[in-house]
C-alpha cells in the first residue's frame, strides 16, 4: 500500500505540467487547474485534480460552486483534502476516462482524505474506461479513515461497478470493528481478529487449516459484510456457519469471489441472514461449491443463494441442490440494488447442468495451481 501511496503521489506532480495535445473548449480540465471551468459548465473533459497540498486547493463552498452543475467528469484524483463529502458532483452521472492518467488500471482515486465521511455521489450512471486492461472501470477509494457507507451504498456500488473500497471500508451503522489484514490483504484461521462486524479483502483457509474449532467459529458469529473472497480448499473444517452475515460482495480482480472445494470433512454451510450475494468481476460462475463428499447442499440452499444474486456451480458433494435443509433461514432482508442470481451448475432447468463437467474442471484446476499459501 505504501508502493500505491508513493506511486500516486509521483503521478499527481505528473498531472500538474498537463498533457500534450489539449483539447480547446470551454470545459476542458486538462491541465487540472479549473482555469477554464466556469460555473454553466455541465460536462469536463481532461483530468480532474484535487488535493491539498498548496494555498490554491478550493474550499468546499468554491468547489461546490465551481462544480455544482456538472453532470459529466473525466477522470479524476482526490488526495489529502480536508472535504467531508464529494456531494460538490452530486449531479454528475457519467465519468468519461480517456486514458490511464494514473497508471493504475482505474478511472479514479480517491486517497488519504482525512475528514472525508461520506461520498454523497448517488446519481453514477455510467463509466467510460478507455484502457482495457484496466483493474476497474471505476474509482479506487482507500485510507480514508473517517468515510463510512450505508449497507444499500455498498451494495449499489458494486452493483454499478464504478467505486472500489477494498481495504478501510466501514458501515456507518456498525457497532464492531472493520477488519483488513495490511499485511496480505487476507484473513486466516489464525489471525481472525475478534469482533469483524466487516471483513474487508476476505477469508482464506486451505489444507493447513486442520483444527479449526468453537475460538474460531466464534469470530464469524459477528460478521455482517464480508467484502472480497471467501476461498476454503482442502480445509479440514466440519462446518462453516456465519450466522448473522446480511452481504457478501465478491471483490477478486478477474476471479470468483467463492470458493468452496475439495474439503473432505465438510458437513455443513449455512448463511441463515443472507440477503445479497453479488461479484464485482465474475457475471458467470461467481459462487462455486465443488467436490466436497460429506457435503450436502439442500435445495433451499440453492434457491437461497440464487434468490439473492449468487451465480452458483454446485458439483460433486454428497448432494448437489437436492433434498431438504437442516438450516432455517431468516426472510431476507429487501436491500436496494439486490439481484436474483441463476444456477450454472446443478439440472434445476436454468444453466447448464452437470452434464459436462469441463467448466468446473478448469475452475477447479485454477484454484488447485493458485489458491495456495507460499
Amino acid at each position: 500500500m505504501r508502493m500505491i501511496e508513493l506511486n500516486i503521489l509521483a503521478i499527481i506532480g505528473g498531472l500538474e505540467e498537463g498533457p500534450e495535445g489539449r483539447e480547446e473548449n470551454a470545459c476542458d480540465n486538462s491541465r487540472g487547474d479549473f482555469s477554464e471551468v466556469t460555473e454553466d459548465c455541465t460536462v469536463i473533459t481532461g483530468v480532474i485534480v484535487i488535493k491539498n497540498t498548496s494555498d490554491t486547493t478550493p474550499t468546499y463552498e468554491e468547489i461546490t460552486k465551481m462544480l455544482g452543475n456538472v453532470e459529466e467528469i473525466p477522470c479524476l484524483v482526490i488526495v489529502a483534502t480536508n472535504y467531508k463529502d464529494l456531494a460538490f458532483l452530486s449531479k454528475v452521472t457519467k465519468i468519461n476516462c480517456e486514458k490511464d492518467y494514473f497508471d493504475m488500471g482505474v478511472a479514479g482515486i480517491v486517497i488519504q482524505n482525512e475528514n472525508l465521511e461520506r461520498i454523497g455521489m448517488s446519481n453514477i450512471k455510467e463509466i467510460v474506461f478507455n484502457e482495457k486492461e484496466g483493474v476497474t472501470d471505476g474509482i479506487f477509494e482507500a485510507f480514508n479513515p473517517k468515510l463510512c457507507y450505508d449497507m444499500s451504498e455498498i451494495i449499489y456500488l458494486s452493483k454499478t461497478r464504478w467505486w472500489y473500497a477494498s481495504t478501510g471500508l466501514r458501515l456507518c451503522d456498525q457497532k464492531g470493528d472493520a477488519c483488513y489484514n495490511d499485511e496480505t490483504g487476507v484473513w486466516t484461521d489464525k489471525d481472525l481478529p475478534d469482533n469483524c462486524e466487516v471483513v474487508a479483502g476476505g477469508i482464506m483457509l486451505d489444507e493447513t487449516s486442520e483444527n479449526i474449532g468453537d475460538e474460531f467459529k466464534a469470530k464469524l458469529e459477528t460478521i455482517r459484510l464480508l467484502y472480497g473472497v471467501l476461498y476454503v480448499q482442502g480445509a479440514g473444517i466440519e462446518e462453516l456457519v456465519f450466522p448473522n452475515l446480511e452481504v457478501f460482495i465478491g471483490f477478486a480482480f478477474f476471479q470468483l469471489g467463492f470458493a468452496i472445494i475439495e474439503c473432505p470433512n465438510l458437513s455443513k454451510i449455512s448463511f441463515p441472514k443472507i440477503s445479497v450475494i453479488y461479484d464485482t468481476y465474475i457475471d458467470n460462475v461467481s459462487f462455486l461449491v465443488l467436490n466436497n463428499k460429506k457435503l450436502s447442499v439442500s435445495e433451499a440452499a440453492c434457491n437461497r443463494w440464487t434468490s439473492v444474486g449468487a451465480v452458483i456451480q454446485v458439483e460433486e458433494n454428497a448432494a448437489d441442490c437436492e433434498g431438504e435443509s437442516d438450516a432455517q433461514y431468516s426472510d431476507v432482508t429487501q436491500i436496494e440494488g439486490g439481484q436474483t442470481g441463476s444456477s450454472s451448475s446443478f439440472n434445476s432447468g436454468s444453466g447448464s447442468g452437470s452434464e459436462d463437467g469441463g467448466d468446473a474442471n478448469k475452475i477447479k484446476k485454477l484454484y488447485s495451481d493458485k489458491f495456495h499459501f507460499e
